[in-house]
């Protein structure tokens, strides 16, 4: 009969210790991204020795949203190596057309066929999305470069 006892007031402890502690959780925010682009697709060829830029999004999208943009480069045919160098840069038209973030790749970097080279942006903005691509073409071959990029903000 005392066993008994015992177990059912270490139970009850059990039950008050596990409430109280999920009475702590706190919730937690959900973020719901919203798709602006999916996996969209540029194709720019340079001529040997010169260079391209262009914006690939210009006063995209919503104001005062925070932005995430994968972007990546590849060669497109061509040569089956190349030196390259490029950037991506986004920029905010809502606080003066500041720059702030930036992709870029070495000074040179050799790149083969079926290599690409990617990365991550992400910036809280307090315009629009404006998405800036450069490229150089230091060989004197000319060259296509493939480019792709993927957004969305919440």
């Amino acid at each position: 009969m005392q066993y008994a006892k015992t177990i059912a007031k270490f139970a009850i402890l059990v039950i008050v210790l596990a409430l109280s502690s999920i009475g702590a959780i706190q919730p937690g925010r959900a973020i719901g991204m919203n798709l602006y682009s999916y996996f969209q697709n540029w194709n720019f060829c340079l001529g040997g020795n010169s260079n391209y830029g262009t914006w690939l999004y210009y006063d995209a999208g919503p104001s005062s949203k925070t932005w995430v943009v994968t972007v990546d480069i590849g060669l497109n045919g061509g040569d089956n190596t190349q030196y390259a160098h490029w950037y991506f840069d986004i920029f905010d038209h809502g606080s003066g057309g500041n720059q702030v973030a930036e992709y870029a790749g070495a000074q040179y970097n050799w790149i083969a066929q079926g290599i690409v080279f990617g990365s991550t942006l992400t910036a809280s903005l307090a315009g629009s999305l404006t998405l800036e691509i450069g490229i150089y073409n230091p060989d004197s071959a000319s060259q296509c470069f493939s480019v792709q990029a993927t957004s969305w903000y919440y």
